[in-house]
């Protein structure tokens, strides 16, 4: 049980709200509204009253832009885990990609796995490819139901059958490669993170999802890159309230001491965060 009297006594007065968007701010899910009207609300209010915002995710620049849009408030943006970082008035923008020969490399891995797994590629300023894909004729049928479900959640994303390595061969910028198993198994996911690791671990940063795997180039993750972005804006790591769900928030929750897991995520990311929350606009419980 949460002992709030305890939180309120221990955070200092909250400069800056990070948070994760998929399981996070958004949740629970409005197909149409894409934000809740409470979490909404909280950010608004936050921002009125003088606090900074960021949204810090694995999805696209442009996704993170969306749900900017719908909040209707300035927000930095942290997008790809860490890859892409934005200023919210827009005068600073700072891309890490990973080099393509190390992409085309990565890809010739999982093409000798055989892994039953969409990799998806995410590229500056272009549509996410996916590859490796193989649908049965059933999933065909209800692929573009699911997809008009999710239409509002959903990235743009053109799907080749085609390897990366034959789809490109100029220098495009791979912001981030995501490895997405059938499986929801992380016993069966294990093993090729555990290879990966001792392969490219000293080129690449690898973070474990749900159900399946999250690239970033080199000492990028979303916690570092949120390191750099309160520093810009001179806000101290303790003035920052991170809130996050999965693995990949995990960066966050070990640098910055106000961190905040959500209840329903993964076992891991509630180990490392410091409190937990029910609900994302139970935050407000806590900012005073």
């Amino acid at each position: 049980m949460i002992n709030y009297a305890k939180i309120e006594t221990v955070i200092r007065m909250i400069k800056m709200i990070a948070t994760d968007l998929d399981g996070t701010l958004l949740h629970p899910k409005r197909v149409f509204r894409l934000v809740s009207r409470p979490n909404r609300t909280l950010l608004r209010e936050f921002f009125l009253s003088g606090g900074k915002l960021a949204l810090v995710s694995g999805r696209s620049y442009e996704f993170c832009q969306k749900i900017a849009k719908r909040l209707g408030v300035p927000c930095d943006i942290i997008a790809c885990a860490g890859a892409v970082m934005v200023r919210d008035d827009g005068g600073w923008r700072q891309d890490s990609a990973i080099p393509l020969e190390l992409a085309h490399e990565l890809d010739r891995f999982f093409e000798s796995k055989r892994a039953p797994a969409i990799r998806l590629y995410t590229l500056k300023d272009q549509p996410i490819i996916a590859t490796g894909w193989v649908l049965r004729a059933w999933e065909k049928f209800l692929l573009p139901l699911y997809i008009l479900k999710s239409a509002r959640y959903q990235e743009k994303t053109v799907y080749r059958k085609k390897p990366f390595t034959e789809l490109f061969t100029a220098p495009e910028a791979v912001l981030k490669m995501s490895l997405v198993f059938y499986e929801k198994n992380l016993d069966y996911i294990r093993p090729i993170y555990r290879e990966l690791k001792d392969r490219y671990g000293k080129r690449l940063e690898f973070s474990l999802f749900k159900n399946g795997l999250e690239i970033t180039a080199k000492g990028i993750d979303k916690g570092r890159a949120l390191m750099q972005l309160a520093a810009q804006h001179g806000i101290a790591m303790d003035e920052v309230a991170v809130v996050g769900d999965d693995a990949n928030d995990i960066p966050m929750f070990k640098l910055f001491p106000q961190s905040f897991a959500m209840g329903h995520g993964m076992n891991a990311a509630k180990t490392a965060a410091k409190y937990e929350l029910q609900q994302f606009s139970d935050l407000k419980k806590y900012l005073g």
